[in-house]
């Protein structure tokens, strides 16, 4: 995925947490976000770990986690947020906080 982000740029990224591989979900997530660093698309971690610490460390990131097995009413929610800020800066619109 790193090696083709700056091909494509997608409205959204929704990363497993345990990747098997040199980094997780959360830093996986970074990476590719770096990829557009002036409008990085938005990120959800999606994860079956109900760990506190995991929870704490991705708030702290900003980053969403969707408990496994995720709700497709939070799946579209969460694209949807996603696609509508896309949107939004596609259209030269600042961005919009969904706190």
């Amino acid at each position: 995925a790193l090696r083709l982000c700056r091909e494509h740029e997608p409205d959204a990224l929704l990363v497993d947490f345990h990747l098997h591989d040199r980094m997780d979900g959360i830093e996986a997530l970074r990476a590719l976000q770096d990829c557009w660093p002036h409008s990085p698309p938005r990120g959800a971690l999606i994860t079956a770990d109900s760990s506190d610490a995991l929870t704490v460390r991705a708030r702290a990131e900003g980053i969403v986690v969707m408990r496994k097995p995720v709700k497709p009413a939070v799946l579209r929610a969460q694209l949807g947020m996603a696609w509508k800020a896309r949107q939004r800066y596609r259209q030269g619109k600042p961005a919009v906080s969904e706190a």
